[in-house]
């Protein structure tokens, strides 16, 4: 990939057009997000099929366990180190850059330091914890069990996620997005190699190995993907590494520093993880959120004693699923789009012009609404198709499938405002704000806890009741967050100006699409029969044609609507493009 290609023209005076330079860059993100989730569309609909839903508890003990070292990457790869590590390393990035990577190497040696720690005081907790409970009744705590051993598997995942992210976050800082955004492909390029490895009849040249898939449990199929996950992380690792290398070429070797300067760096580097643990809470109450509700179902469905219902039997891997067809268009609009606008929202702020700020967050919230309101609709309306079509096959069962596609459609009710809230939060970073959006993450995860406690009380908390109570401390933190920005003092009480108008203009659009995919299903459901046409192909031949239909349409009725900021983001582009294949 060219450098290029990665890299991010300053923003223009105006502050219109640079925020259009910066959406364009988000596009390029979103490109390379699209990439890696078509991978991970595979990586899951083979993962559903060999591991199973429900009917396996060896899937439910995985993916519980995958949820911690996971939260534990979002709270470092997404989002929290970048928003600290940018503002301090393109400072010195612009002012000497053989003493911007002096600081990245320091910065690193210090990393290194704290990620075995933590992954050392993990493996600790997690096998005396196994020694107990194989102690007390293997039997009766094997989901538990398996869980800890899963997780004890995937823990060196945490130190190889934060280099990954570190290098990340340089790339980012250095306005190089291409190689960090598709270093995402790698992980489910080897989750998948795994998912082949361990399904029987599949790897050909197993026996010269002397290894027989087939022998395999569904236990120790799970701790395959587990050390699968470990190895894609540092191989994540390793190819930033090597574009960072190729990078610093020019600037090598690297400068010596003082006893000041060090002290300096020093100073930097404190602050910079000092502040990423309040960043990354943030950001990450959503999945805080859900972690918690995976975590009450576990407990009501899996250990003994504190079990109140079988009816929950593979809602973990249910909430799994679901999540990963959500996060599609949340990874394609909302962390794209947070990504590339923050470092012009902290060039605004670096420059005191907030009302330009202003204009570059409603740009940005125009574009956010623009493209996750549709998806949302699109999503809750074909979920039952997509939930079969994806994962309906092999250990995945129907009624796996009918769970999953519930909590689709729930949470495609939160999609927009899952895409709204990497942008207001990240807004509040740019203005040096980290502690209301922690208040008002904090809050809804009390409120969550208030709603999931009334759900245990009345009876039996199922999956969806609990999804539900999710997506409402979703809306209050988003709520809160939207009115403190606007209260603040900072930026101008006129910010969300002529947002309603846009969303008005937007919901009437998604309205006509959703009328245009409601009769395509109808046509489908009345006619699909007669097709000559197995079940499978069929559901996709559906998929496919709403997806034809409702995509121009939507866009000509914003375009009639008189919505068209979209239009002229592409139509700045093109234009800059022919400027430049015209020599101008």
């Amino acid at each position: 990939m060219s450098e290029e290609s990665n890299t991010i023209t300053s923003p223009a005076s105006a502050p219109e057009s640079g925020a259009r330079s910066h959406l364009r860059s988000s596009f390029l993100i979103a490109s390379m997000m699209l990439i890696s989730r078509m991978i991970g569309l595979l990586r899951d609909m083979a993962t559903a099929a060999v591991i199973g839903g429900g009917a396996s508890p060896a899937a439910d003990a995985f993916f519980l366990a995958f949820r911690f070292p996971n939260l534990g990457r979002r709270l470092i790869e997404e989002g929290a180190l970048g928003l600290s590590w940018i503002p301090a390393f393109s400072d010195a990035w612009h002012t000497d850059r053989r003493r911007a990577w002096r600081l990245l190497s320091d910065f690193l040696a210090r990393g290194v330091k704290y990620a075995l720690a933590v992954v050392l005081i993990g493996m600790v907790l997690t096998s005396a914890a196994l020694v107990f409970l194989r102690h007390r009744d293997p039997e009766r705590f094997a989901f538990a069990i398996s869980t800890l051993e899963n997780l004890r598997l995937m823990l060196p995942y945490f130190f190889f996620a934060l280099l990954t992210a570190q290098c990340a976050a340089t790339l980012q800082a250095a306005n190089r997005f291409g190689v960090a955004a598709a270093v995402p492909i790698i992980f489910n390029v080897f989750w998948v190699a795994a998912l082949w490895l361990i399904v029987p009849g599949r790897w050909a040249i197993s026996p010269f190995f002397g290894f027989d898939p087939g022998r395999l449990t569904p236990y120790d199929r799970t701790a395959v993907l587990s050390c699968a996950i470990v190895l894609a992380g540092a191989t994540q690792y390793f190819v930033q590494h090597l574009y960072l290398r190729h990078l610093r070429k020019d600037d090598l070797p690297l400068p010596t520093i003082g006893a000041e300067e060090k002290r300096r760096f020093g100073t930097v580097i404190t602050s910079v993880f000092r502040s990423m643990f309040p960043t990354a809470l943030g950001l990450l109450f959503i999945q805080i959120n859900t972690l918690l509700a995976t975590l009450v179902i576990a407990l009501t469905v899996h250990l003994p004693h504190l079990a109140r219902s079988v009816d929950n039997a593979g809602a973990v891997s249910a909430i799994y699923f679901a999540e990963r067809l959500y996060e599609f268009p949340l990874g394609l609009v909302g962390v794209a789009v947070g990504t590339a606008f923050y470092p012009l929202l902290v060039q605004r702020v670096g420059q005191k012009r907030y009302d330009a700020l202003a204009e570059d967050l409603r740009t940005a919230l125009r574009a956010v609404l623009a493209l996750s309101i549709p998806a949302a609709a699109g999503l809750c309306l074909l979920s039952a198709p997509l939930t079969e079509l994806l994962f309906k096959r092999g250990g995945f069962t129907d009624a796996d499938a009918s769970v999953t596609a519930l909590l689709v459609r729930l949470f495609a009710l939160g999609v927009p405002l899952f895409c709204i809230q990497p942008i207001l939060i990240r807004t509040f970073y740019a203005l040096g704000d980290h502690r209301r959006p922690i208040r008002a993450g904090w809050l809804s995860t009390w409120f969550f806890l208030a709603l999931a406690a009334v759900c245990v009380a009345v009876g039996r908390p199922s999956g969806s009741a609990l999804i539900a109570a999710v997506l409402a401390a979703t809306a209050l933190q988003t709520y809160l967050l939207a009115r403190w920005l606007r209260t603040g003092g900072t930026l101008p009480e006129t910010l969300y100006r002529s947002l309603g108008t846009a969303l008005l203009k937007v919901l009437a659009a998604a309205a006509v699409m959703s009328a245009a995919l409601a009769a395509v299903r109808l046509g489908f459901d009345t006619l699909g029969p007669r097709m000559p046409l197995g079940p499978q192909t069929r559901t996709a031949a559906m998929i496919a044609a709403a997806i034809v239909v409702s995509i121009p349409l939507y866009f000509g009725t914003l375009w009639a609507a008189g919505e068209r900021e979209i239009f002229r983001v592409f139509a700045e582009k093109r234009r800059k493009k022919q400027k430049s294949g015209s020599g101008d």
